[in-house]
């Protein structure tokens, strides 16, 4: 019997894992097939996973506070639907209550589960980084000096920044191990050969992302395991430096992106007086100095028929070395809300300054918002940078689902955090729940959007069951 449990436990490890990188898998399944996507099959592998991990762990659970935000957050989704619509069309929405429905599918593995879960977790998001890592290294040969920036990865410039989320999963799990130095020192050069390729591949917001969830792991950490985290730590700075260095053409581009700012449009650009009217009238793209048609953020992002591959496919610095690109005015609005970035010249290859943009519109959006917000993807019509989501959850939340909703859903993360802190610190399941949920949100914050934030609401999911069951956790202490 006991070995049956540990076989089911290792097959919920492996699906969680699959769940959680499921873009590495789109990507290489449909570079394979000759398509830009599709949605039968997208369902059908979040389905297979969803369903075998909730049919394996279902068990009875004690409902605790987190899951009444989470019932609050579901509430305001579907108040704000109700009264806005479905602005996002019916499939955004599809995709965001199968992101939403991580939550339930994690909430009820048990405490017992937890620990024999995490390590075919673990192993399988070390293979799935490895593979990336190979293929990456691979992409960047073929394609050297890689003049766009990004290599293409099975077709994808974002695919480095999939492979190394896994890459984060699996320091999570090492990181809240007991290891020898035998182990530490192999994990150490894995770590240093990956870090490296992807940071030639010019992947950076989520390097920045593990090394802040590696420090929170440190201070979790006492003895050998502290010692561990900070090589852990100080291999991926050099391998990051390593990998930066081997695209020295890059880095004055680089350099250039961190230091850039946005200008405010000149008079020529100047926008008319607000009218009310429908938010799909745009201004056509204008040629900026002859020879480069102005790119709107609508058009950086193509559509497709599967699931988007990413929440940050267009998240990191493009490092082309391409000259700036106006984001065009609206012409009219809806709501006769004028954020910022409508008098604002952003470079869009810039993640750096297309974040601050982003951002500032969210600021001008929440206090707008209302209890109920303006609906599911309606930020990416009440910004002038069209087409882009606000690269950031919690605002995505308070902006589209309202103060209520943005409450919710900010409560839940501060109130499972809050709750593990003290048991993470002296048991390692509980620390491995606290470090992947770190993580989890701290990309959310980065790049976030809510309908591909099912690693954030797997991990809520998971830290609840783990705060509704910390009782036991202190006696195995």
């Amino acid at each position: 019997m006991e070995g049956l449990l540990k076989n089911r436990y290792s097959v919920v490890g492996l699906f969680l894992a699959v769940l959680f990188s499921v873009n590495t898998v789109f990507i290489v399944v449909y570079h394979l097939a000759g398509v830009t996507g599709s949605s039968a099959f997208s369902a059908a592998l979040f389905f297979v996973c969803e369903t075998t991990i909730l049919v394996l762990t279902f068990r009875y659970v004690k409902v605790i506070p987190a899951d009444w935000l989470f019932c609050v957050f579901l509430l305001a989704i579907a108040v704000s639907l109700a009264r806005n619509g479905i602005t996002a069309g019916s499939k955004e929405t599809a995709i965001l209550f199968v992101a939403i429905a991580a939550y339930p599918t994690c909430r009820f593995i048990s405490a017992g589960a937890i620990g024999q879960t995490k390590r075919a977790f673990g192993l399988t998001s070390a293979f799935i980084a490895l593979f990336g890592a190979c293929a990456t290294a691979c992409a960047l040969y073929q394609q050297w000096p890689v003049p766009a920036g990004k290599p293409d990865v099975f077709g994808n410039d974002a695919a480095g920044t999939h492979y190394l989320m896994a890459l984060g999963f699996f320091v999570s799990f090492v990181a809240t191990q007991k290891l020898t130095q035998r182990q530490a020192a192999i994990i150490s050069a894995v770590l240093f050969v990956s870090c490296t390729i992807f940071a030639a591949a010019l992947v950076r917001f989520t390097f920045l992302v593990l090394v802040a969830s590696m420090l929170i792991a440190w201070l979790l950490s006492v003895g050998k395991s502290r010692q561990h985290i900070a090589t852990f730590i100080g291999v991926i700075v050099v391998a990051v430096v390593c990998g930066t260095l081997v695209r020295f053409d890059k880095i004055p581009i680089l350099i250039s992106f961190l230091t850039e700012t946005n200008a405010q449009r000149n008079a020529s650009t100047s926008l008319p007086p607000p009218v009310a009217a429908t938010p799909q009238a745009v201004l056509p793209p204008k040629v900026s100095d002859g020879s480069l048609p102005a790119i709107s953020p609508s058009q950086a992002i193509p559509s497709s028929s599967a699931i988007p591959p990413s929440p940050a496919t267009n998240s990191e610095p493009a490092a082309s070395g391409l000259p700036s690109a106006s984001v065009p005015p609206a012409a009219s609005r809806s709501h006769d809300i004028w954020p910022p970035s409508c008098g604002l010249e952003v470079n869009i290859r810039n993640s750096f300054a297309e974040r601050k943009a982003l951002w500032q519109d969210s600021a001008y959006l929440i206090p707008r918002s209302g209890l109920f917000g303006f609906g599911l993807d309606a930020f990416m019509e009440l910004s002038c940078m069209k087409g882009f989501p606000p690269h950031n959850s919690i605002f995505q939340a308070f902006i589209e689902f309202g103060w209520i909703g943005g409450t919710a859903l900010s409560g839940m993360i501060i109130f499972i955090l809050f709750r593990l802190f003290r048991v993470a610190r002296i048991n390692e399941d509980a620390r491995f729940v606290f470090c992947m949920l770190s993580f989890a949100t701290l990309i959310s914050l980065a790049h976030g959007r809510l309908s591909r934030d099912w690693v954030l609401f797997g991990m809520l999911g998971l830290g609840s069951a783990m705060v509704e069951l910390m009782g036991s956790y202190r006696k195995v202490s």
